[in-house]
């Protein structure tokens, strides 16, 4: 997979989807099907059908993503007594890696919008196994390899998993205390 690719698909804003050519305000985030869904950006798109999809470059397609599976989690992370959704895309490149990235949508005025994304990464270096709300509080669980010199061992198969709980401040999500930290095999 190219770098390039990569940071493509990781740095997408999302639009689109059910929302789009719908001419009534939504009132409840949980009506959006973000498992049939289109998220575009910059010339590119995802296409989610049935929670499986595809990614392709608009013109060349030279870059070929599948999109495995999206998970959705519900709860109120802004205070404002109405929920968001944590929606993670899980997507392959054919090859080994195995990625994940994470965004926060929200209804304003009755329309769907991206509040934030949050990381993910690659198998066992900061895949997204969960993102929940907790609290008023994101909870993301991330896999988390063995390190040598600070680089990433063994990308297949996580050696710990770092939760991490995050709080809106209003512009971005805020770290909430300290990374919790556990082996792996006791999560299984």
């Amino acid at each position: 997979m190219s770098y390039l690719a990569y940071l493509l698909l990781g740095s997408m804003l999302f639009a689109g989807g059910p929302a789009r050519g719908r001419t009534k305000p939504v009132n409840d985030i949980r009506r959006i099907d973000f498992r049939n869904f289109v998220y575009e950006a910059g010339g590119e798109s995802v296409r989610v059908r049935r929670g499986h999809g595809s990614y392709r470059e608009r013109g060349e397609a030279e870059f070929v993503y599948s999109v495995e599976r999206v998970n959705v989690s519900y709860g109120d992370l802004t205070g404002d007594g109405r929920e968001e959704a944590a929606v993670t895309l899980y997507y392959t490149g054919g090859g080994t890696g195995a990625f994940s990235k994470g965004f926060v949508f929200t209804l304003r005025r009755g329309r769907l919008a991206l509040l934030t994304p949050f990381g993910g990464g690659d198998r066992a270096d900061g895949g997204i196994r969960e993102a929940a709300f907790e609290g008023g509080l994101l909870r993301v669980r991330r896999n988390e390899p063995e390190r040598m010199n600070g680089a990433a061992v063994g990308l297949c198969c996580p050696v710990y998993v770092i939760t991490t709980r995050y709080r809106w401040d209003g512009r971005g999500l805020t770290q909430v205390g300290e990374p919790e930290k556990v082996e792996a095999d006791s999560e299984n």
